[in-house]
């Protein structure tokens, strides 16, 4: 759905951006056009020189595509506000409480309030905050707002976004745990709870590696502080001053950050602007439309797929052209050869005559300024030069006959291109239909934790944080399974399920890699690490005497049995295909990943981030799938990715999967 109102943050980036360079400017000028509830005000000043545009419960922001109107008519705002603000410079344009409402102060006193929120109006008010002229009366329950009345804003309200952006994040943590717990999941979260706008919330989820429709019950505490520094990042990126258009068919968002979430994806087109007020014009330039609705005959759901067809069509018809057209001049150039006696004649005669039109025989020869045009029986045309002998008009045909060719096999070459981009074009909406299945799949309990399946087809889960690690232990470990740790401070709690089956050393092997992969020792960089494994039974909540035990805190009595060598710090990470033909991230050692993926690449820790690592999985595992499976890495959200990268990261190599498959009810029982 197109965005027809600009949010908090797209207010205040601009206040802070483009509203600093409109002080002092002269207002030159005012106009209104009632039909769009819009004031348009020239402004000089040395840094501006496009209209300012303020248009009610929508925008404001310079133009450079709106028009002022030709026709003056009378309203009582426009003539009130030139009256008393016509001449004068702007002293101030600032926010008004925690809400989408700017106020623009002039030096003698008066002022205008833009309502950008919905049902908003536009005031102008005396320098007693009296109101002078509005766009329309607004009767509402909390407020009345007509002339020679002070003008009232809307109820206050705490907006979250307004302390990140001042950097009062003193008590952030506890204020976003409030708010974000009025949510259903994590989107509406912050949206609804915290009132951070929705295109701010999805990003800063995104960047975070959270899905947005997670339940917010599933929240750890490292996911809300993730949440913070991406919208912490966010908000520093936005005040940059530049602006991104996200394009579906036509603009739909405008953004002061940069859309990872789109452009990761490759899911819409996104295009850089500066300074954002320009992403805003063209934004808000658009009429209100909803997406095209896509029907059975649109096998690409996407206009682009048509343009491209037609291009095809026309790349083909040139290079058609071009190929007839060679064949004539060589045809022609064979002619004037054959017949080298009388062509040299015609040259001469040619060369002779000042006539603008010759007839010699069956031979027609007119004079366009610096060529003459020879026309032969047969339909045959051709020009010629005033000097060329017969030699260098052969030469030239057949250079011009070359050249021709050298455009059909250009023209040839780029339909090639346009059929790659629409196989691409293909592959891209085969991905977009398919994330839906893997957003609307079933999730199962084991998935809120680190998990992976042993090459015996055992369960092994691992807690992601301290709370967690003392669920898997209560919660998860049975009589006969096995618990799993590595000899490090901050690693997961593993529960290898053995239910009726005997494990192997495989089995304890690729349990034992989520404890080390996951554990701090991915981000010292280490090479390897211990782990030991120990029964149930030897598992317990209850420190020895006169000792404490901290929370999450897990006491194992008894010999550790440690793996014959130390555990590499290396992971592999792999979509594998589940009973319903739907794509799922899987973790776990190489060899185990490897029976059960399609496609996996191995990451060891280093030098980027797991966004950036999330990225270049999906390009890796694109280019090494067949034809049929390339749409796959792209339908996997990235925030299904994210959570499984242990840190920051290199990958190490790609390899096609066995694909077994994997049966995630199997693993419930």
């Amino acid at each position: 759905m197109a965005r027809k109102s600009m949010n908090l943050l797209d207010i205040l980036v601009w206040l802070k951006t483009t509203g600093d360079q409109l002080n002092n400017g002269l207002i030159s000028n005012i106009y209104y056009e009632k039909e769009y509830e819009r004031l348009i005000l020239k402004v000089k000043s040395n840094l501006v020189k496009d209209l300012l545009v303020i248009e009610a419960g929508k925008r404001i922001h310079l133009s450079s595509r709106v028009v002022t109107p030709s026709d003056y008519k009378p309203y009582p705002l426009v003539v009130l506000a030139r009256k008393y603000l016509r001449g004068d410079r702007i002293q101030d344009i600032s926010l008004q409480g925690n809400d989408r409402i700017v106020k623009i102060t002039g030096r003698r006193g008066y002022s205008i309030i833009a309502e950008l929120i919905p049902r908003g109006v536009i005031v102008l008010l005396d320098d007693k905050d009296s109101i002078i002229a509005l766009t329309r009366t607004l009767r509402l329950r909390d407020r009345v707002l007509k002339p020679k009345i002070n003008y009232i804003p809307p109820p206050a309200q705490e907006s979250i976004i307004i302390k990140l952006v001042e950097s009062k994040i003193e008590n952030f943590f506890e204020n976003l745990v409030d708010c974000i717990r009025s949510g259903k999941d994590a989107v509406r979260g912050l949206i609804r709870g915290c009132r951070i706008p929705g295109e701010l919330a999805e990003e800063a989820l995104y960047r975070a590696g959270i899905d947005k429709q997670r339940e917010v019950g599933d929240l750890r505490e490292n996911d809300l502080q993730a949440i913070i520094e991406a919208l912490t990042e966010i908000v520093e990126e936005s005040f940059a001053g530049k602006g991104w258009l996200i394009i579906q068919e036509y603009p739909i968002e405008a953004d002061p950050f940069k859309p990872l979430r789109h452009i990761e994806r490759g899911d819409l087109t996104v295009q850089e602007y500066s300074p954002f007020d320009e992403a805003l014009d063209i934004l808000f330039a658009q009429p209100v439309r909803e997406p095209r609705t896509r029907t059975q005959d649109d096998t690409t759901g996407d206009s682009e797929y048509y343009r491209l067809l037609k291009s095809i069509e026309e790349a083909e018809k040139r290079a058609r052209e071009y190929v007839l057209e060679a064949e004539k001049k060589k045809k022609i150039a064979e002619l004037v050869a054959k017949h080298y006696q009388d062509f040299d004649k015609l040259f001469d005669i040619i060369t002779r005559n000042k006539a603008e039109k010759v007839t010699l025989g069956k031979v027609i020869v007119t004079r366009l300024n610096d060529r003459y045009v020879i026309e032969l029986p047969n339909d045959i045309k051709f020009d010629y030069y005033h000097g060329e002998t017969v030699d260098s008009v052969i030469l030239r045909l057949y250079r011009e006959a070359g050249e021709l060719e050298a455009k059909a096999t250009r023209a040839e070459q780029v339909k090639e291109e346009i059929l790659k981009r629409i196989d691409e074009l293909k592959i891209k909406v085969k991905a977009r239909e398919l994330s839906q299945q893997v957003r609307r799949r079933k999730r199962f309990w084991f998935e809120k934790y680190h998990w992976t399946v042993t090459r015996n087809n055992l369960l092994a889960i691992g807690g992601r944080d301290a709370s967690q690690n003392e669920a898997v232990v209560k919660k998860h470990l049975s009589q006969n399974d096995l618990f799993l740790h590595a000899n490090i401070h901050g690693a997961p709690a593993v529960v290898l399920k053995i239910k009726d089956k005997t494990p192997q050393p495989e089995d304890i092997f690729d349990a034992a890699v989520i404890t080390a992969a996951y554990s701090r020792a991915w981000k010292a960089g280490a090479g390897s690490i211990d782990v030991y494994w120990v029964t149930a039974s030897q598992v317990s909540f209850s420190p020895p005497t006169g000792e404490y035990l901290a929370k999450g805190g897990i006491m194992v009595y008894g010999k550790k049995n440690y793996l014959p060598k130390p555990v590499p710090i290396k992971i592999a990470i792999g979509i594998a295909i589940n009973e319903e033909g739907v794509p799922i991230v899987m973790t776990g050692s190489e060899e185990a990943i490897h029976e059960k993926t399609l496609v996996y690449s191995v990451l060891v820790p280093g030098e980027h981030s797991k966004s950036e690592t999330a990225r270049i999985l999906k390009n890796k595992w694109y280019e090494t799938l067949n034809h049929e499976y390339k749409h796959i890495p792209y339908a996997v959200p990235d925030e299904e990715i994210m959570p499984r990268i242990p840190g920051r990261s290199r990958i190490i190599r790609t390899k096609s999967g066995y694909n077994k498959g994997i049966v995630l009810r199997d693993l419930e029982n």
